[in-house]
């Protein structure tokens, strides 16, 4: 390839992956086949309402405005797209804003809405239109105490008169438990769709291709994606460097630090990112190529859900029953990078 040439691929893969930003045409969201289908099914179906969940950085809003493309002319949607959230807003300014966006031949429906909103207003005023589907995005930066409830609230109304509206609430994982804790019969009304990170995917994929190239190559082998690991470490959030440089740092050149925290980034976890003490048992022996039971690394576990080390990870639960999850979910990719990139574990570990 002249350079002309090879400018002009590295632009079109440039054009193509997007780590930093969410994706608004369909035409460049791969992989999500199953939350797609799931989001479609439900916005289709009355009295189904959806939570799409997942840290910051997963592709939330990728998926919603995807879907938004998809349904196209099929229902009615506000006008400016997925209504944000924040934390000056509580259930009646979020259904204000909603209603606002939704023009009518009459004007806007907000004026139905009294000033202080009830669920059984939402109900009254979307029974008479034909069908909508409300997405409310980041609804974990709602401060308002009673807007969980009044949300649940609203849910279970419109599903028990199996009105042809649906609600699709976005967040972090977080917001799911307060939204049922707050009216567990809603669960059966409520489908879940968790996410997961595609942030490091976007970027080694980025990098991989755009290696290959320069190499006057068009497929991409395991070299070019060891060089997108080293390009990825070199472009990651100072962020995510600073966290992790604070969270292994030790005066003890023998230390464990790197090690138990690459065994947690390759621990088994639920779809919500938890894992078990017992999880990281695997991994660690793995990469120590010994047996290491739980006496042995618990404390750096441990510590690394403590302030002078972050915290990097969180815990929940009591005592005996702990799980754990990192604060950052960029934080367990980049983990994994750096022990690939130091020789801690090899390409068949990672990528297992």
């Amino acid at each position: 390839m002249d350079i002309a040439e090879k400018l002009a691929k590295t632009t079109a893969i440039a054009s193509v992956f997007r780590p930093r930003v969410p994706v608004t045409s369909k035409e460049l969201f791969s992989g999500r086949l199953d939350q797609v289908r799931d989001l479609l099914n439900t916005a289709l179906q009355p009295g189904q309402h959806a939570v799409v969940f997942g840290e910051r950085g997963v592709g939330k809003t990728s998926l919603v405005n995807v879907t938004y493309q998809l349904l196209g002319n099929q229902i009615n949607k506000p006008a400016c797209g997925p209504i944000n959230c924040d934390g000056t807003m509580d259930f009646s300014a979020i259904w204000h804003k909603a209603f606002r966006e939704m023009h009518t031949e009459s004007g806007t429906l907000d004026s139905a809405l009294p000033k202080i909103v009830t669920p059984d207003d939402i109900r009254h005023v979307v029974q008479n239109i034909s069908k909508t589907v409300f997405v409310f995005d980041e609804i974990d930066q709602i401060k308002d105490k009673k807007t969980p409830g009044l949300m649940a609230a609203t849910i279970k109304n419109l599903s028990d008169h199996s009105l042809d509206t649906t609600i699709i609430l976005v967040g972090v994982a977080d917001s799911v438990d307060s939204l049922i804790a707050e009216h567990a019969s809603v669960e059966r009304a409520l489908v879940q769709i968790p996410m997961r990170l595609p942030h490091f995917t976007h970027m080694l994929s980025l990098h991989a291709a755009q290696h290959a190239v320069d190499n006057d190559r068009l497929n991409v082998n395991m070299d070019d994606v060891r060089a997108a690991i080293k390009r990825s470490l070199k472009h990651a959030q100072q962020s995510v460097v600073s966290a992790y440089d604070r969270a292994v740092a030790s005066a003890n050149k023998n230390n464990l630090y790197r090690q138990v925290l690459l065994a947690c980034a390759l621990a088994d976890t639920d779809e919500r990112g938890f894992f078990y003490a017992g999880a990281v048992r695997k991994p660690m022996s793995d990469i120590m190529t010994k047996p290491y039971d739980i006496p042995a690394f618990s404390p750096h576990v441990s510590a690394f859900c403590q302030e002078d080390r972050g915290p990097i990870l969180r815990r929940y639960g009591t005592p005996k029953n702990y799980r754990f999850r990192f604060k950052d979910p960029l934080m367990q990719p980049y983990v994994i990078m750096r022990g690939l990139d130091s020789g801690l574990i090899t390409d068949q570990a990672a990528f297992h």
